[in-house]
C-alpha cells in the first residue's frame, strides 16, 4: 500500500473531481482537509479584516458586495464545494459503508437542511439561527465520524463476523509472534 503524503493527498482530491467511485483513506481525507483550510483560513481572515473596515466607516459601504474577498470566497466555495462531497463520499465507501446506507444519511442530512430553511423563515431569527446552527452541528459531527474511522470498518469481511474474529486473532498472534522473537541486549537496545 502507498503511503498517503499530503501532495498526494492533494493530487487526489483534484484528480477526484467528479469521482464518487473509489475510496479515500483517513490520512487523504485529512490532508485533503487540511489544504482547505490553508486556503480558506487566510481568505476568511481578510474577509473579515475587510468586513471591519466597513463596518467603521472608514470606507462608505455597508454592502457585503464591497468587499473583494467575497467574490474570491465565493469562488473558492463553488470551485471546492463539489470535490469536498466526492471526497466525503469515497471517505464512506473507504470505511465499507453501502451505498443504501450513504444515501441515507444524506437524504436525512438534506431533509434536516430543507426544514431548516422552510421552517425557520416561518419563525423568529433566533428559531433559524438555532436550527441552522444544529443542522450544519449534525451534519459536521456525521462527517467527522466517518473521517476517523478505520478502512474498512463496516465490512466485517463480507459480513461474517466469525471471520472477522479469527482474523482479528491471527492478526494478533502474528504480532505476539514478532514481539517474542525479539530481544533486549544489555545496553537497553531491541535486536531481532
Amino acid at each position: 500500500m502507498t503511503k498517503i503524503t499530503f501532495g498526494r493527498a492533494v493530487k487526489s482530491f483534484f484528480k477526484g473531481y467528479f469521482d464518487f467511485s473509489g475510496k479515500t483513506t483517513r490520512a487523504g481525507f485529512w490532508f485533503a482537509g487540511l489544504f482547505l483550510a490553508i486556503i480558506f483560513v487566510p481568505i476568511l481572515l481578510l474577509f473579515d479584516m475587510v468586513e471591519m473596515i466597513l463596518s467603521q466607516g472608514i470606507i462608505i459601504a455597508d454592502d457585503v458586495l464591497y468587499n473583494p474577498f467575497y467574490y474570491l470566497l465565493a469562488l473558492g466555495i463553488l470551485a471546492f464545494s463539489f470535490p469536498t462531497l466526492t471526497m466525503i463520499r469515497r471517505r464512506m465507501a473507504d470505511t465499507g459503508i453501502s451505498i443504501a446506507w450513504h444515501n441515507f444519511i444524506l437524504i436525512l442530512i438534506f431533509l434536516t437542511l430543507a426544514l431548516t430553511m422552510i421552517y425557520g423563515n416561518q419563525s423568529s431569527e433566533i428559531w433559524q439561527t438555532f436550527a441552522l446552527f444544529m443542522a450544519g452541528f449534525f451534519l459536521l459531527v456525521a462527517i467527522f465520524i466517518f473521517s476517523i474511522l478505520p478502512t474498512g470498518y463496516f465490512n466485517n469481511s463480507e459480513g461474517n463476523p466469525e471471520k472477522a474474529d479469527s482474523e482479528i486473532t491471527k492478526d494478533k498472534e502474528e504480532i505476539l509472534n514478532q514481539i517474542s522473537e525479539w530481544s533486549v541486549n544489555k545496553q537497553g537496545k531491541v535486536e531481532r
